[in-house]
């Protein structure tokens, strides 16, 4: 019993089928907003980890270049000792003067209040040291503070000698715990060490700072020093340096940075007793209420005997520059473009119910048949015009999606992202895929797909096709095979793009629907036609619904669309693009043992004279892209930053404007070897732009390539372009690769 055929049921369907030609409208929204979540989830993360990885470098390079400040300004003070080891207790304060006049402190080493020597004394030398300072000229010496003490560390030189070190003059620095417990230290260890954190008595009321003090033990001449008791008996004196932390830390820097906000602390635990420096307090800056820094990091380092903790936030400033902008208006631009998109299908959906209704007025009512005929006509106008808008509208940011993604392949080498990324890329090309067969087969609906004849390498145009898709059915451990019979001729005249995208089509979906076996492509030439047949060895088609099977929409059943992804336009746009072609399609299939598409095309052959001399396996030659200076013409931001992207990576010099009248004055007032010219600018376009430099050409007699680039993939748009005189025109989105064949293409031409 075949119900289908009854009127009553047919009506009832097509009456009740807006709510069932709903799925595809939200299919493609859902797939939509995913892919732009997605893609705005990856390029997000991208700037937040290209931020994060600034701040942790920024970080790590302050904390390196002021210990590194420590270990050369230790190197100044192993020099002074070294005057002690050539000369034992003959050094004299003129020489130590000397010394350290050479090394300019305050030019070289800002911060370091200066180089200084105190002697190690016992009670019992304690007044032949206070007759020898006098005895040189400094009559009001003493040792302090007063007091006896077990030993003294009397500060005899420090130079230069300033009215702020002068007050540090005999100060015994070992009768102060910290101070003590790093001398003793360094005459233990024999190596360098620094007292943190101590108020130096250099110090005054005014612009007081934290301070430290670097030592280097110094030890007698000929005296064993290899154990700590020999140690202590050897020792001399100290060698020593006092250190402003705010001047040090400042111009060890050269400035503070504007973004970060770091502490100091002397220990391994932060507290207000640890503090050495902090930029936010040398600044006198202070925070907007409740701000919170994006990153933090700390980091310790363990250095002339003290645990060094460095602490590390973000500022407002770091949060401006990091811009997150870009990715939020890829989130918006991605939502606007899914709505435009569902629309788009909907009104897909809604066309073909509207001429579905058509034709039933005409069966019921033969008197209005014309004006049914001119309204679907009409209809069929201003959808076709609102799919030229819409291309346009949905290439623009598919371009921005589909080069962003190639951008961070490129530079993102983290193989967790790139897997994210490899995702990203998977969605975005089936996006545009999506995108290209609803405007496809709505142009092919409305009779509006220009079939570009030419002649062509059939057999080469085939051995490609199967090659492109061979990985895909590898993937699944199927065969894919292509048998072709000696009565194809080599060449023939038809569209080959057409031709590749229904062979993609019929091959794509038998791979789908197989899960063992093989796939099989075969060529015969007969009767003035050249027949192509892809056979599968999968589920099959039932019976009854081999007839419907290249509908617009049409999927086997409920079950099969969960399984296999798929709008069900492939079929309906290969049926229509074979017709276009000349040719015709069927499907023979049996359940559950396979099945085989069929489509014929008249054969049409080449002229003789355009086969002379052609090697039809030549390919050309790959060079390397020569110097060039770019004038790149687009408004849209989004896309001119891809494409700069994109040019860079060949070291590719550009130039950009964002109007056509823009780039037509910086082409009269600059050199440039190509421009790439966008069609929709303001205040002049690209075409009115191109025609005026080709008028301005005609005078100088050298003409430069302009390449258009543009959303619209409508011949005619292309035609009016390259009439106007561009050499060649893109469509957006367009492959790195294409870009630069065809800035090759016109930087080598003549």
């Amino acid at each position: 019993m075949h119900m289908q055929n009854d009127p009553d049921i047919t009506t009832q369907k097509t009456r009740t089928s807006p709510w069932t030609q709903l799925w595809f409208p939200l299919l493609v929204l859902a797939v939509s907003l995913v892919s732009t979540f997605f893609l705005w989830r990856v390029i997000d993360h991208g700037i937040v980890d290209r931020a994060e990885y600034r701040f942790r470098s920024q970080a790590q390079e302050i904390a390196s270049k002021v210990i590194k400040r420590l270990h050369d300004h230790e190197q100044v003070l192993l020099g002074a000792n070294a005057l002690f080891h050539v000369k034992g207790d003959t050094v004299t304060r003129d020489e130590w003067l000397r010394y350290v006049s050479a090394l300019r402190l305050s030019e070289n080493h800002p911060g370091i209040l200066g180089v200084g020597y105190t002697v190690w004394l016992t009670p019992a030398q304690k007044e032949a040291n206070l007759r020898k300072i006098r005895a040189e000229g400094f009559p009001e010496y003493f040792i302090r503070p007063p007091g006896d003490r077990p030993a003294y560390t009397s500060i005899i030189w420090l130079e230069p000698f300033t009215w702020r070190n002068q007050r540090a003059f005999g100060y015994d620095m070992y009768a102060e715990p910290v101070r003590r417990a790093a001398m003793d230290k360094a005459r233990d260890t024999g190596e360098t060490t620094i007292a943190a954190r101590i108020t130096l008595v250099q110090e005054t009321d005014q612009d007081q700072q934290y301070g430290m003090l670097m030592y280097v033990p110094s030890y007698r001449q000929a005296m064993p020093t290899d154990t700590v008791e020999q140690r202590h008996a050897a020792l001399r004196g100290f060698v020593y340096s006092p250190i402003r932390m705010n001047d040090f830390v400042s111009s060890t820097l050269g400035k503070l940075p504007t973004d970060l906000d770091f502490e100091i602390h002397a220990g391994e635990t932060p507290s207000v007793d640890s503090l050495m420096f902090s930029s936010r307090l040398a600044d006198k800056r202070t925070l907007p209420e409740g701000y919170r820094p994006i990153f933090s990091s700390t980091s310790t380092i363990e250095a002339y005997g003290n645990i060094w903790r460095f602490s590390f936030n973000t500022l407002p400033a770091f949060d401006v520059e990091l811009n997150r902008s870009k990715s939020l208006a890829t989130l918006f631009t991605g939502i606007l473009s899914s709505i435009l998109l569902s629309v788009l299908a909907a009104l897909q959906a809604h066309s073909r119910r509207h001429a579905l209704t058509i034709a039933e007025q005409m069966k019921n009512a033969k008197e209005v048949a014309e004006a049914a005929k001119a309204a679907s006509e009409q209809a069929s106008r201003a959808k076709s015009d609102f799919l030229a808008t819409m291309s346009h509208e949905i290439r623009t940011p598919m371009t921005v999606f589909m080069s962003a993604i190639e951008q961070l392949q490129y530079i993102d080498k983290d193989p967790a992202h790139q897997q994210l990324i490899g995702l990203a890329d998977q969605s975005s090309r089936r996006l545009y895929a999506l995108v290209n067969d609803i405007l496809d087969f709505s142009k092919i609906e409305a009779r509006r797909v220009d079939i570009d004849e030419d002649w062509f390498n059939l057999r080469c145009c085939l051995q490609e096709t199967v090659a492109m898709m061979t990985a895909k059915a590898q993937e699944k451990g199927l065969g894919l095979l292509l048998e072709v019979s000696p009565a194809v001729p080599e060449c023939i005249v038809s569209d080959q793009h057409r031709l590749e995208q229904v062979l993609i089509n019929l091959i794509g979906n038998a791979i789908k629907f197989t899960d063992h076996g093989e796939v099989k492509v075969s060529v015969r030439g007969r009767d003035g036609i050249v027949e192509f047949a892809v056979s599968d060895t999968g589920i099959g088609i039932p019976a009854d619904q081999q007839e419907t099977i290249f509908e617009t929409f049409s999927q086997l059943d409920s079950s099969s669309t969960r399984r296999y992804d798929g709008t069900g336009l492939g079929l309906a746009i290969s049926k229509g693009l074979v017709e276009l072609m000349g040719g015709r399609i069927s499907v023979r299939s049996r359940l559950g043992q396979g099945s085989t598409f069929t489509f014929t095309l008249p054969v049409k052959n080449p002229p003789a004279e355009s086969l002379v001399g052609l090697d039809q396996n030549e390919m050309p030659a790959t060079t390397d892209l020569p110097e060039a200076h770019i004038l790149l013409a687009e408004d849209n931001p989004m896309v001119r930053d891809v494409i700069l992207s994109t040019l860079f990576r060949r070291n590719l010099r550009a130039t950009t404007a964002e109007t056509g009248r823009e780039a037509f004055q910086k082409w009269q007032a600059g050199h440039f070897d190509l421009i790439l010219m966008d069609l929709q600018m303001p205040e002049m376009d690209g075409l009115e732009a191109t025609r005026e430099i080709r008028r301005r050409e005609a005078c100088k007699g050298k003409r430069i390539g302009i390449i258009g680039l543009t959303a619209h993939a409508n011949h005619n748009i292309q035609q009016e372009c390259r009439e106007a005189g561009m050499d060649e025109v893109l469509v957006k989105p367009f492959e790195a690769a294409k870009l630069f064949e065809a800035i090759e293409r016109y930087l080598d031409s003549p």
